[in-house]
């Protein structure tokens, strides 16, 4: 069960990277919409 908590951490960390990448795109076009 220790491969499925390394699953979970991986998977996890995917998550976080995708929303960090979702925020900041959302950051970059309220700024080009606000010029």
């Amino acid at each position: 069960r220790r491969c499925n908590s390394k699953n979970l951490l991986r998977s996890y960390t995917v998550v976080a990277s995708v929303a960090a990448i979702l925020s900041l795109a959302q950051i970059i076009t309220s700024n080009l919409l606000l010029q």
